[in-house]
């Protein structure tokens, strides 16, 4: 738990971040495997609520592909 919070850590670990300025210096990347923003952001949203409250001291990896 962050202390005092009642909040349980529950890292993301994001593999590599799709984002334009990295697709223009990486041409010819395979782009399907990469996360998007929105995909970090949905799997934050899940790790906050009700259904992830089993969830303890586990870190989450986000791979596409």
């Amino acid at each position: 738990m962050i202390f005092g919070s009642g909040c349980p850590r529950l890292p993301v670990l994001p593999c590599t971040v799709d984002t334009p300025d990295k697709g223009q210096a990486m041409p010819n990347a395979d782009l399907g495997r990469w996360v998007t923003p929105d995909g970090i952001a949905d799997g934050m949203l899940f790790l906050a609520s009700e259904v992830a409250a089993e969830l303890c001291d586990r870190g989450v990896w986000e791979e596409r592909g």
